[in-house]
């Protein structure tokens, strides 16, 4: 195994800094350095515009993309990865030197296990060749982050909602992508969200021949989806319902069934948007969260596209 040495929190901070002045980059020179560990291939990073540039350039590349971020948008590092397989054995442990952590996996169905502070966020995720898979992880706002902002929770509406990162998520990513926006401690480490540009946009990803794009984590991604929502057939988003706010929600499963019922697109979201362009006709969406589904009935034109938003009640108390 690799020793990994985690940076000073202060050159963290510097580094972050110098995101809203340097240009962006996706030079190759720009990547963490990437590291073995068993079976396993890894890079950890994302501190400064260049280097999440070439990150972000280089995760079509892994099967696995994670993101690390608190519920006001603030970016994390220093953050305890687990990944487990199916056999229960542990493919990976490293501490994060950044946002964002790319894993080469094997197919294959694994859980992955994040730590940050003592609190743990969790997801699972099944590995296909060919399907790089992103998964968005979101902790509590910490008292030194900034106030929650009014962002649009569909084309045209304005809701109350955290600061999230990149996707909605939701705020806080529970393992169901739930946004908790409960207070946490202050000593959590964070880093400040990139400057936005271009790269902000996930990368475009192809099922079966059905373009697609999923994300919104940070007001960055989120702003950059939403300037693509016109370019795709259909634009999904999806929520849960907060003291009568919208709260953006992730790791949502999702499937879009053609006329004849045959599946043509089966993700797992990667933030509260998911842009797909399918040929037009006539499209069923199923999308499941905390174990209840919803579907809705989507029509494409030639010049037309659809538009819809998937919003759960909150049932559960916490």
């Amino acid at each position: 195994m690799t020793p990994i040495v985690s940076r000073p929190l202060t050159a963290i901070l510097l580094l972050s800094l110098t995101a809203v002045m340097t240009p962006t980059s996706a030079d190759e020179s720009d990547l963490p350095a990437v590291k073995t560990q068993g079976n396993v291939t890894y890079l950890s990073g994302g501190i400064g515009s260049d280097e999440t540039a070439a990150i972000k350039a280089a995760a079509p590349g892994y099967p696995l993309t994670l993101q690390f971020s608190s519920s006001t948008g603030a970016y994390l590092a220093s953050v305890v990865v687990k990944i487990t397989d199916a056999a229960g054995n542990v493919v990976l442990d490293t501490t994060t030197e950044g946002p964002y952590l790319l894993v080469k996996l094997e197919p294959g169905r694994y859980t992955v296990d994040a730590m940050l502070d003592g609190i743990d966020r969790g997801t699972e995720v099944t590995i296909k060749a060919g399907a790089p898979q992103k998964r968005s992880l979101i902790w509590p706002p910490r008292r030194s982050d900034p106030e929650p902002r009014t962002v649009p929770s569909s084309p045209g509406a304005s809701t109350a909602v955290p600061n999230v990162p990149s996707m909605t998520t939701t705020a806080t990513i529970t393992p169901t992508g739930e946004v908790i926006t409960t207070p946490s401690s202050p000593s959590t480490r964070s880093l400040a969200s990139p400057a936005p540009s271009a790269s902000a946009l996930p990368t475009q990803t192809t099922e079966g021949g059905i373009p697609y794009v999923t994300g919104g984590i940070g007001s960055d991604e989120s702003e950059a989806i939403k300037a693509q929502f016109s370019k795709y057939a259909i634009a999904l988003t999806f929520a849960t319902m907060q003291n009568g706010h919208n709260v953006f929600l992730a790791s949502v499963p999702v499937k879009i069934l053609d006329a004849s019922g045959a599946t043509v697109l089966d993700v797992t979201t990667g933030g509260p948007y998911l842009l797909v362009d399918v040929p037009p006709g006539k499209y069923q969406v199923v999308a499941t969260h905390q174990g209840r589904e919803q579907r809705g009935a989507v029509e494409v034109g030639p010049d037309r596209r659809a538009e819809r938003s998937f919003v759960w009640s909150t049932t559960t108390t916490r």
